[in-house]
């Protein structure tokens, strides 16, 4: 019977595979990119994800963590491309000094590629951590 049982959990694992999954990555040691690694000027740049996602990933789950001695700063994160800013997941500062996280979801083009924006302001820390991805 357990032979049954293992076609069933097979059949059933690669109906996910195929169809769609969100895969969490685990346990990471450090973070994937800090403040010194990115640039914050109000201008997009490419954040290549290429090697910590699937190769099939369509959109990544972000864990960003930040403090910024300004308010009213905002952090854009989209996919590569993506010209129309309606789909444009959107962190903005609140207040001065305090420490921020947040999960956002964004799309990912076919190279493992987002683009980022931070605005240009004084920030004590900024980092961005890979959480998990969309199949």
């Amino acid at each position: 019977m357990q032979w049954l049982i293992d076609i069933a959990k097979e059949a059933m694992e690669n109906w996910i595979y195929d169809n769609g999954i969100y895969r969490y990555r685990g346990d990471p040691a450090a973070v994937d990119f800090y403040s010194d690694t990115l640039t914050k000027d109000g201008v997009y740049h490419d954040l290549d994800l290429s090697g910590i996602v699937d190769e099939n990933a369509k959109a990544v789950n972000l864990v960003i963590y930040f403090n910024c001695l300004n308010t009213g700063i905002p952090s854009l994160y989209k996919a590569k491309g993506q010209v129309n800013p309606a789909n444009t997941s959107q962190i903005i500062t609140q207040i001065a000094s305090v420490p921020f996280a947040a999960d956002i979801q964004v799309a990912i083009d076919s190279t493992g590629k987002i683009e980022y924006n931070i605005g240009a302001a004084t920030w004590i820390f900024y980092s961005i951590t890979v959480k998990g991805w969309w199949l």
